[in-house]
């Protein structure tokens, strides 16, 4: 396995390339026709208001961690997301109640902490077969023993379990972006609940980027081969795809009828 990114390639080998995410990715596994109309038809998305709440934690934590982290301070900027992320002022009181909350638990569990940052809201990008596989990682930092750490906040409810994170697609990709950017470095790479306060996390060993790039391999393969992009058997993402709200999902439309 070796690994390349758009540097390691010539024009010509670039225009070969389809763009791909852990989103499109994590988006095709729940429904392929989900995928079809989110990055081939490019239907309209409706963002609901927790996405939203994500974004503006996201943007005050970027602003903030490996500064000395005051409470007051991190609400004001808060308030300037707000005004980016939620301009209609969709997100409601319950919603804004846990935002600062995360943001004052985050506060308690940090205030002392010295953080080693190397970068924040940091891009790569990898080519895995025909894909150009691109993202961003929350932050980045280095442990006292040199090990890389890799966090990816998490604002909602859902978490992964422990057992699975060797195994979580993101947090793998994460991993082989770092190995690239630091070659011959340990990598841990952990998604962080904000809610719970508790961050899930594995040290990537060279087996666990191998199976992370054949299963990305696999993966994108499938959808290039796809030319049906059938919905889901699973009905219920039906009870939350923007497509089925909007009617562009016919399935999604007429599964919602069926409620």
């Amino acid at each position: 396995m070796k690994l390349k990114t758009l540097d390691d390639l010539d024009e010509l080998e670039r225009l070969a390339l389809i763009n791909m995410s852990y989103s499109r990715l994590d988006t095709y596994e729940m429904c392929p026709s989900k995928y079809w109309f989110t990055y081939i038809q490019k239907e309209d998305r409706v963002f609901g208001p927790a996405a939203s709440l994500g974004n503006v934690v996201h943007g005050v934590l970027e602003d903030t961690v490996g500064d000395t982290l005051v409470y007051e301070d991190m609400l004001v900027r808060m308030d300037h997301h707000l005004e980016t992320y939620d301009p209609d002022q969709l997100i409601d009181e319950d919603l804004l109640r846990a935002g600062r909350q995360m943001i004052q638990e985050f506060v308690d569990r940090h205030e002392d902490d010295e953080f080693d940052i190397i970068g924040k809201e940091k891009e790569f990008n990898i080519i895995i077969g025909s894909a150009l596989i691109l993202g961003y990682i929350d932050l980045i930092t280095r442990e006292k023993d040199g090990t890389i750490r890799i966090t990816d906040y998490k604002s909602g409810k859902w978490e992964v379990a422990a057992k699975n994170i060797h195994s979580n697609l993101q947090v793998g990709l994460y991993a082989l972006a770092a190995s690239i950017m630091f070659p011959d470095t340990p990598v841990y790479a952990e998604l962080y609940y904000l809610r719970s306060g508790r961050r899930k996390g594995h040290l990537f060993t060279p087996a666990d980027m191998h199976n992370v790039y054949e299963t990305v391999l696999e993966k994108v393969n499938t959808i290039i081969d796809d030319r049906n992009f059938t919905a889901t058997e699973d009905r219920r993402p039906c009870t939350f795809c923007d497509f089925a709200k909007t009617g562009a999902c016919r399935t999604g439309v007429a599964r919602m009828r069926k409620r």
